[in-house]
């Protein structure tokens, strides 16, 4: 979510002097020391988001709305001519910022104003990345980096200075709706209350881990009332007609399955191991844990130094990793986990429902 979009402004001149800036590969602007600074006392942002406000993005995607005003430009009347104003819009679970997401901004024109704004697309992706996947409403940290870009010369300027933000409010931001497929199959005597349930927030796209051995479907109500995914006939697959066959696996043991209802395909990748891998190891091979007898609690020991970064990954790869925290533990999070203390700890992961938890238990 690096990308800025631009938005041209007209009819503006001021002397100033040049900064040695540049943009780096990752489009995100580099902020070198400027060798003079701009003048943008002038400049204003505000946010059109009020202080421990709100936003609902389930009422706002039922009314249609896609995008979310996040900032206000009030003036940009000092920005030098030939040059862009690029947003961008930080967000994170904690006041301090020390964990901050950021979103792409773009910049539209409004009526006395321009705004910039993000999508309830991005807003939820941001939540479910912080929070993990939960329709619990969060209160969430926000604030707007601006910069000044000249794209004949490739020279960016953070307005303001490194360390200068704009419009800082919080609010609670409230997700969309956790949708569920049931599993029923051989492993739970096709029973949906005993199955594993895959997990969505927008009613497409599903994922979790499952106990499975055969036989199974996907259902999407907790019995045979509601639709049914069976066999499509091509691998990956699916077919909601009442006459599909079963899907299969060849071994029993714990799946991380992936389903797509809007495409009708889904894929199961066997879990063979589960273990844990940081800096106690080097970030070496993942130390095992051992499962029980359904696949779905693994446990083990480990022995680790307050502060430790470490993370779970199935199958001893990083293709399938678990991150973020203890109590909300989502696939392929970039944030690692931390030992709480210096010790030996009996670590118990649960992968019966998702986001996934853990326990640490010194020894």
């Amino acid at each position: 979510m690096k990308k800025f979009a631009l938005y041209s402004l007209l009819a503006l001149s001021m002397g100033f002097a040049a900064c040695d800036e540049v943009e780096d590969p990752t489009g995100t602007p580099g902020v070198n020391e400027p060798e003079a600074a701009f003048d943008f006392e002038a400049f204003k942002l505000s946010s059109p988001i009020v202080d421990n406000g709100s936003v609902d993005l389930p009422a706002l995607n039922d009314a249609g709305t896609k995008t979310v005003a996040v900032v206000t430009v009030d003036d940009a009347s000092n920005l030098p001519e030939g040059y862009d104003l690029q947003l961008e819009y930080e967000m994170s679970g904690t006041s301090d910022f020390a964990d901050v997401r950021t979103l792409p901004v773009e910049i539209v024109a409004t009526e006395g104003a321009a705004a910039g704004v993000v999508t309830t697309a991005d807003l939820e992706e941001t939540y479910e990345d912080i929070f993990g996947l939960s329709e619990t409403p969060q209160q969430v940290y926000t604030r707007v980096a601006a910069y000044a870009y000249n794209k004949a010369n490739n020279m960016t300027v953070r307005i303001g200075g490194s360390s200068q933000f704009y419009s800082a409010v919080n609010y609670t931001l409230t997700p969309d709706p956790v949708f569920v497929l049931y599993t029923p199959g051989d492993s739970n005597g096709w029973n949906q209350g005993y199955s594993q349930q895959l997990s969505s927030t927008n009613g497409k796209t599903f994922q979790g881990y499952a106990h499975l051995s055969g036989s199974f479907k996907f259902t999407s109500l907790p019995n045979w009332d509601g639709t049914n995914y069976g066999d499509g006939g091509a691998e990956g697959t699916l077919s909601t007609d009442g006459g599909a066959g079963n899907l299969s696996v060849a071994e029993d043991g714990l799946y991380w399955c992936k389903v797509n209802t809007a495409d009708l395909t889904y894929s199961t990748v066997y879990i063979s191991t589960y273990g844990v891998i940081g800096a106690f190891n080097d970030w070496g091979s993942s130390v095992a844990l051992t499962p029980s007898e359904n696949f779905l609690v693994w446990t083990g020991t480990v022995t680790m130094t307050e502060g430790d970064e470490f993370k779970f990954r199935a199958n001893d790869d990083w293709a399938i990793s678990l991150g973020n925290s203890l109590d909300e533990l989502i696939d392929n999070s970039q944030d690692n986990l931390k030992a709480p203390s210096t010790g030996t700890f009996e670590i118990t992961l649960d992968l019966s429902s998702y986001p996934c938890k853990a326990t640490m238990e010194k020894k």
